[in-house]
């Protein structure tokens, strides 16, 4: 797949060229951080799912002392890695679930690789948050598709 190149928040963004609908509204969600930033107690380490190609795992680097983003999408995945350099970021190709298993990805619209979402079965591994061990998680930040009560019974 083509890339296109995105300027947004002061810099360049590596994003699939078929995906003009969540390139064209995710900078716009920052709202959603500005909102839950003040409930935190501390900015130890923040669980971001649903990586995406790198928005809001790179926004939050700027926050917290350590990131872990898990992003299941191979297409996603590859331009999270590619936007995303910062050492406090942990990239996990990886979705989260209830429980250890494989899934696969589902495309409702080729037009918006924000709106895909995991299915049973499949190539694409699926873990728990509680698996990767984080002992001073301040945020659990899902955008996940619907799968959000499944990644929080993995927590």
């Amino acid at each position: 797949m083509a890339d296109v190149i995105v300027t947004a928040e002061g810099r360049t963004w590596e994003w699939p060229d078929a995906d003009v609908e969540c390139r064209a509204v995710v900078f716009g969600e920052y709202v959603s951080l500005k909102r839950a930033y003040p409930f935190l107690k501390g900015s130890r380490t923040a669980i971001q799912a649903g990586g995406n190609m790198g928005a809001f795992p790179w926004k939050m680097a700027q926050k917290f002392y350590a990131v872990i983003t898990a992003e299941p999408d191979p297409e996603c995945f590859r331009c999270l890695d590619l936007n995303v350099k910062e050492r406090n970021v942990t990239k996990l190709n990886v979705a989260f679930g209830e429980q250890p298993g494989k899934v696969s990805m589902s495309y409702p619209s080729a037009s918006n690789l924000g709106a895909q979402f995991v299915v049973p079965g499949g190539e694409i591994d699926a873990i728990t948050i509680d698996s990767i061990g984080v002992l001073d998680c301040d945020l659990i930040y899902l955008d996940v598709e619907g799968a959000e009560l499944s990644a929080l019974k993995g927590a």
